[in-house]
């Protein structure tokens, strides 16, 4: 059966969270609905194709994929040792300092997060959805406004056989 009512920006929630066993996490607070998710494809897998003379032949799977994500939130702290701020989250400061992550234990790997989108569908005929994009490393930017914003921009990494984005 169809869903009889369509999903808007009031049906998300976006959180971050680190590897530590209870994990640090933040919910995005005062977001405008902007999470977008980019570059999806089947398998998890980009494109290879084969060609003759420019005609292509064949079609297969290429290397794993990474997917984009971005989302805008009001900024309401940059960095703070005890609240958990989105900031933090991307940046391995404040209070995510000690976390760990999601990538690795090793000092050399690169910080990752788990990004979760969650998507409530129970009140629109449906079922609750999540996303999530468990290996995620980003860019922060801040800018002043009415209100202040700031902006994440990242990539999901898929890491051997797990997929850059699953979905449930």
């Amino acid at each position: 059966m169809a869903l009889s009512q369509p999903m808007t920006k009031r049906d998300g929630t976006i959180t971050i969270k680190d590897a530590t066993s209870s994990p640090i996490s933040c919910t995005v607070q005062y977001e405008d609905g902007t999470m977008s998710i980019e570059g999806l494809t089947k398998g998890g897998f980009a494109d290879l194709s084969f060609k003759d003379r420019g005609v292509t032949y064949s079609l297969r799977d290429g290397d794993d994929h990474e997917v984009t994500f971005s989302f805008d939130a009001h900024l309401l702290e940059i960095t703070d040792a005890s609240r958990k701020t989105i900031s933090d989250a991307f940046l391995k400061t404040g209070a995510f300092s000690a976390g760990v992550s999601t990538w690795g234990t090793n000092t050399s790997d690169r910080w990752a997060v788990t990004v979760t989108f969650a998507i409530e569908g129970t009140d629109r005929g449906g079922d609750d959805e999540v996303i999530t994009m468990l290996y995620c490393s980003g860019e922060v930017s801040w800018a002043e406004g009415e209100p202040s914003k700031i902006s994440i921009k990242g990539k999901a990494y898929p890491k051997d056989s797990t997929l850059a984005v699953t979905y449930a």
